[in-house]
């Protein structure tokens, strides 16, 4: 009983404040801080956004939101094996960012680990709580490569619904 007494008035004061909200995984701490290799990631700039993380990356190397942008960086110049250790460390830093679980998948799936790369689209998949069109038609393209046609067709059908175009080229393609 005593245990309670002291339990309300914390949960209260998270329930007045909005701390229980739990933050949305795109809302990446610190990115206001690291808004110049943002910038210059999406303007296309990317050698010298690859260079400005890099700088960032041992300046702040437990920044999971650093390493994300410098595997982007490496997944824009196919260093996949690359990307794959940044994006692990920043999953390990923090595991909310839900990009980080879609960009794990595709550097196992452009290193043909296409079973890891089933595993984390599936896990991808279930992060992101609204249907993702991109993750269901890799999702149908493995199930293609390992012979499940049942579920590839269901997989491409749903991503077409959604609007991915490359899913009705697929389904045009292999049905």
């Amino acid at each position: 009983m005593e245990f309670f007494i002291f339990l309300v008035p914390i949960i209260l004061n998270y329930i007045i404040s909005g701390d229980f909200k739990k933050q949305l995984p795109e809302d990446y701490s610190g990115k206001e801080e690291f808004q110049e290799g943002v910038l210059l990631f999406e303007s296309e700039k990317i050698a010298e956004a690859f260079n400005y993380f890099s700088l960032e990356a041992q300046r702040k190397p437990k920044s999971a939101f650093v390493l994300l942008y410098l595997a982007k960086c490496h997944i824009y110049f196919e260093n996949y094996l690359e990307a794959f250790l940044a994006l692990e460390k920043s999953q390990r830093i923090n595991n909310e960012i839900r990009e980080t679980y879609f960009l794990i998948a595709l550097v196992e799936y452009e290193l043909e680990n296409y079973q890891n790369s089933m595993k984390a689209f599936k896990k991808a998949s279930r992060i992101y709580l609204e249907k993702n069109p991109e993750i269901l038609r890799y999702l149908g393209e493995l199930n293609l490569k390992f012979g499940n046609f049942v579920e590839a067709r269901k997989n491409l059908k749903i991503a077409l619904e959604l609007g991915d175009t490359k899913a009705e080229n697929m389904l045009k393609e292999y049905f």
